[in-house]
């Protein structure tokens, strides 16, 4: 019998947590459920507990990356080999509720929804949040084309009001993914690499008439940890950054649902907040020349300048008057 959910966790020296994760795992009431440990040259450890775990449950498949792809290109692996009906997400740093993969395939099933989102929290490494989750028939369940709209530009745009940005929230239609040829981006030239996959997911959805329902209860424990790649020294530099507002900007130029207006002044609104934080961390690693060079470089972008100098965001009173600053700069390098 094929499962009826695939879950996807890239491994990489993760073996302080990695023991936790897969508990929450492995004691899911969804038994028809496959677990894809993809282990990406992990160097601690973490290799020989997948390999014992997997000795005892069945259901854990081992994929060996023969070099160190990072976790969007170890995705795509588990993506190729996946069985499951619908297919989720796991981090290998992070933990479970027993209860969610049966619970989101379940409103999955019954809404014939292409995508379900749910929610997470945050918390430190060793700290176990007390959820009391209520039973998923007393949850409202949310969806519609007007929702979708408000939620794809608040994505783009860089409002976290839901948990839209990450993987590990959703769960996703195997078939909906292949049909589409929906894959993540190389995580080692660019960041957020899940953020510009799910932009990608819910703009089909809204143009295409896919079916996506929010079920709103914290299933995923997020664990922040100061050794996590986006503590990295260059996670937020430019080089990081541009490949994302440019591939972001590609991908919403595709929307036909969208006024072509609120699009690029969503767009807008992602580049100087995310530009201001470049610029912000070069400053520090590099010092103020390098740092306005490298955003110099990046305003002249093909896609992002057309962006920036069609929008005149330092008129949002919901930007700091830092960045509503920074926005008027950014503005006139576009027109040089």
């Amino acid at each position: 019998m094929s499962p009826k959910v695939s879950v996807i966790v890239p491994v990489y020296n993760a073996a302080a947590y990695l023991p936790h994760c897969l508990d929450t795992l492995t004691c899911q009431t969804l038994k028809e459920l496959e677990i894809i440990l993809v282990l990406d040259c992990p160097t601690d450890g973490s290799e020989k507990i997948a390999e014992d775990y997997a000795a005892r449950f069945p259901q854990i498949r081992l994929l060996y990356n023969e070099k160190n792809l990072h976790a969007g290109e170890s995705r795509n692996r588990g993506l190729d080999v996946a069985t499951g009906e619908y297919i989720g997400f796991v981090d290998a740093d992070d933990f479970v509720e027993a209860r969610m993969f049966e619970d989101m395939y379940l409103t999955a099933k019954e809404r014939n929804a292409d995508v379900v989102l749910t929610d997470r929290q945050t918390c430190s490494p060793g700290e176990e949040p007390a959820v009391t989750l209520k039973d998923r028939a007393a949850l409202q369940v949310q969806g519609g084309e007007e929702f979708l709209r408000s939620q794809l530009l608040a994505m783009v745009e860089g409002q976290f009001g839901l948990a839209l940005s990450w993987l590990y929230t959703h769960l996703y239609r195997r078939e909906f993914l292949q049909r589409h040829g929906l894959r993540l981006a190389d995580s080692r030239g660019m960041m957020s690499e899940d953020l510009l996959f799910n932009v990608q997911v819910y703009r089909i959805l809204l143009d295409e008439g896919g079916k996506w329902v929010y079920l709103p209860q914290v299933y995923y424990h997020y664990v922040v940890y100061e050794g996590s790649l986006c503590h990295s020294p260059g996670f937020y530099t430019f080089a990081m950054t541009v490949p994302l507002v440019d591939n972001l900007a590609f991908e919403m130029c595709k929307c036909t649902t969208l006024p072509f207006k609120e699009v690029e002044e969503a767009l807008g609104m992602r580049m100087v907040r995310n530009f201001y934080g470049a610029w912000c961390k070069e400053v520090r690693l590099y010092g103020v020349w390098r740092a306005c060079k490298d955003l110099v470089a990046a305003c002249r972008v093909g896609l992002v300048r057309e962006t920036l100098k069609n929008v005149r965001l330092w008129r949002r009173r919901d930007l700091s008057l830092r960045k509503r600053v920074f926005a008027v700069w950014i503005w006139i390098i576009t027109l040089r």
